[in-house]
């Protein structure tokens, strides 16, 4: 039993790790582009936006706020470092 759902989770965590690696892909497309265009690495309208949609999407899939702030602040973190490489 205990077997089938660590089997699971192992799925669920290589699709999660795949989704990660196609979002790292985007933002450095979007690294590029500001650095063409001179734009600062940071937007913090956009940032808001991201967040309060994934404090809201929480709220709707009964997950914990703090969890999910956390997890996108450390995503945003390392989108950031990415976009300035």
């Amino acid at each position: 039993m205990i077997g089938i759902l660590r089997e699971q989770i192992d799925i669920i965590d290589e699709k999660l790790l795949k989704l990660l690696a196609k979002r790292i892909s985007l933002v450095e497309k979007i690294g590029i582009y500001k650095r063409q265009k001179n734009l600062p690495s940071f937007d913090e309208k956009r940032w808001n936006q991201v967040l309060n949609y994934s404090l809201k999407k929480a709220e709707s899939l009964k997950l914990s706020k703090e969890f999910v702030k956390e997890l996108m602040s450390l995503i945003h973190k390392y989108s950031l470092k990415t976009q300035k490489r």
